[in-house]
């Protein structure tokens, strides 16, 4: 299954963006679609299509099958377990942005222990809709 060009295109656009703070549009040039990668593949394959080439690619559910987040971290129908990262990582500190104020072409940021965060009832999808709420 292939992505849209579109899609895909701001997916990888707005991500690189936010990740380095500019992205060269000519590193899209002639991208037709994006492989959605839902079987295994070797590591020298791999190498040799995606990552020498640079060549932007989906890994399917089998690259994260044996990442223990996917069981610890979700309930039995596959959401994530506020409860479970809660007693997991709950005393640790992690950077918050307030996604309503803007500082220094980002957001406002500051450290929060994770249960307080989990404490506030927000979800980071919930952040994404609504810009007034912190997102982690």
């Amino acid at each position: 299954m292939d992505l849209s060009v579109e899609f895909a295109r701001k997916l990888f656009v707005d991500g690189c963006r936010s990740a380095v703070g500019g992205l060269r549009e000519e590193a899209l040039n002639g991208l037709e679609r994006i492989d959605h990668l839902t079987d295994p593949v070797s590591c020298e394959d791999f190498f040799a299509k995606y990552l020498l080439p640079n060549v932007p690619c989906v890994l399917g559910k089998w690259s994260t099958a044996d990442w223990s987040s996917r069981t610890e971290w979700s309930t039995t129908d596959g959401k994530l377990s506020w409860e479970s990262l809660e007693n997991l990582f709950g005393e640790a500190v992690a950077p918050v942005s307030n996604c309503s104020k803007q500082q220094s072409y980002s957001q406002a940021k500051t450290d929060m222990k994770v249960k307080n965060f989990i404490a506030h009832g927000v979800s980071p999808m919930q952040s994404l809709r609504d810009t007034s709420l912190l997102c982690i």
